[in-house]
């Protein structure tokens, strides 16, 4: 029920108009705006558009009229409506007979019109046959999400009402459901419309992605997020109360597994295969933290919307393991998380790195403002032993979140040296000949601004490289060298020394640890 130029003639909007051009039927004739134009042409014209002007411009020179008519026709206007002041200004005949010929409406109304009020008065019967287009669209997705309609049927419905390709992407961008089916019909590239689907401010599922095309007006946005993105969220809604109750059950499911419940080894494989896990794979288990902003703290821990970005965050690292070819078993207890990622048999080390960088970054990009530390257990082949895995991801997690180096990644084989690095920090002679070692460089550091310190510590990181140790500090690998030679003078330590070596290692690490 689209807005058309019979509404204009017909609803009052216009008296005392003259037609001089015949159409059969002008209900076919869709409006979708109107414009004021003094002197039309046709770039300043959009398809569907209704032009008002008095064309002064042409009254005295009648051939200008030739060109402007032919510009609305090539414009595609819906229609032109002239108003002149007097019978002696009129079009060519040439003119209306190219407009007849070519489908574009011409009109003469009285003089004593107001052009700015015909413009409201046609804006707003656009706005109200749209609203009724919308309820109408409104109800038609109400209908089929209570008829158990897919998503498919109510995406492709939108696209007809809306006359233009469509499409709902998820909270990562991802297309989850579009209205076009061969690929390469629309690049996802071109800008478009987006209106967020779902409810504010706690359940944003989504995006309704609309592509009109060239000279096509795009659809309100607040009629789209009111008649149309709320409908669409129902589908997300339901999928994801479905996701979160096999969730709940995968969750209990990876947490006995962890934890050695009272469940019997032989339960464990039989529940295994009912959810598609395969517990013969070998598997490295990761444990991970997420931390709330200091804004949600507190009272707002709880909160529905914490529930929620609980949920996404096990459901965006499914889908990295997914793009990167990996199974895996995942579990949470609030904020906590239980990772269990299959090791690649080609290089299961190399694996475990890829799904953490891209697990990283996508939760980085998607909570900016959260916070993300990571404990990685042994990576090997062969059957795991999932208590024991999980436990040693903990003790990797819980010297992260105890590090004071900022770092937000530890792996069970770093707790092993941080355990002897805790032990001898427990010794006053120790901590005390660390400082006294250690001094002379920090002091050097504090006149010189050289940061010997520093060095030090990225070259024992880079396993004594002297390029990688460049490479690390930025810096050019002579001047390196005589850092080096600089640490070796004040420390009276040889570097290429293993016993000065593990003195220094052991040292630098005691003191990043108070």
């Amino acid at each position: 029920m689209r807005y058309t130029l019979s509404d204009i003639l017909e609803g009052g909007v216009i008296q005392g108009w003259r037609q001089l051009t015949e159409f059969a039927d002008l209900s076919k004739i869709y409006v979708n705006s109107t414009t004021i134009q003094e002197m039309p042409t046709g770039e300043a014209a959009t398809q569907g558009e209704v032009i008002l002007t008095t064309a002064h411009e042409c009254w005295s020179t009648p051939e200008r009229f030739w060109d402007m008519v032919q510009g609305m026709v090539q414009s595609k206007a819906a229609a032109v409506f002239f108003s002149f002041p007097n019978e002696q200004v009129m079009l060519p005949k040439r003119a209306v007979d190219f407009a007849q010929k070519n489908g574009l409406p011409l009109f003469i109304i009285p003089w004593d019109y107001r052009l700015s009020e015909i413009q409201m008065a046609v804006f707003k019967g656009i706005q109200e046959k749209a609203l009724i287009e919308y309820r109408k669209l409104q109800n038609t997705l109400f209908n089929l999400f209570f008829e158990s309609k897919p998503l498919a049927d109510a995406v492709h419905a939108v696209a007809r009402e809306l006359r233009m390709p469509v499409a709902v992407l998820d909270q990562e961008g991802e297309v989850v459901q579009r209205s076009w089916t061969a690929d390469g019909q629309l690049k996802l590239g071109i800008p478009s419309l987006q209106v967020e689907v779902g409810v504010r401010p706690t359940a944003i599922y989504g995006t309704l992605a609309l592509y009109p095309g060239p000279g096509q007006r795009e659809p309100d946005p607040q009629a789209l997020a009111q008649y149309v993105a709320f409908p669409l969220s129902l589908w997300f809604h339901k999928r994801n109360t479905e996701d979160m109750a096999n969730a709940r059950i995968r969750n209990e499911f990876v947490w006995n597994l962890a934890n050695s419940g009272d469940t019997s080894q032989e339960e464990l494989a039989r529940q295994a295969v009912y959810l598609g896990f395969d517990l013969a794979l070998p598997y490295t288990c990761i444990a991970m933290k997420a931390q709330l902003p200091e804004a949600l703290c507190g009272a707002e821990k709880y909160s529905a919307q914490t529930a929620q970005s609980v949920f996404d965050i096990t459901d965006l690292l499914l889908r990295e393991a997914g793009k990167q070819g990996l199974r895996m078993m995942a579990g949470n207890l609030g904020l906590s998380y239980i990772l269990y990622v299959e090791n690649r048999p080609e290089g299961a080390i190399q694996g475990i790195n890829d799904f953490l960088e891209g697990a990283d970054e996508r939760l980085c990009r998607r909570f900016p403002q959260w916070t993300f530390f990571w404990g990685v257990g042994e990576t090997g082949p062969g059957h795991t032993d999932y208590p024991g895995a999980y436990e040693h991801a903990s003790q990797a997690l819980k010297y992260c979140l105890n590090a004071k180096d900022g770092g937000r990644r530890f792996t069970y084989q770093n707790t092993q040296k941080a355990l002897i690095v805790a032990t001898l920090s427990q010794s006053q002679e120790i901590r005390e000949r660390a400082q006294k070692l250690l001094g002379a460089l920090l002091d050097y550091d504090t006149s010189s601004e050289i940061h010997l310190m520093d060095t030090l510590i990225a070259y024992l990181s880079s396993n004594y490289n002297i390029s990688r140790t460049a490479r690390q500090l930025h810096i050019h690998r002579q001047s390196l060298l005589y850092r080096l030679e600089k640490i070796e003078q004040l420390t009276g330590m040889r570097l290429d020394s293993h016993e000065d070596l593990f003195i220094l290692e052991a040292f630098s690490r005691i003191y990043r640890s108070y």
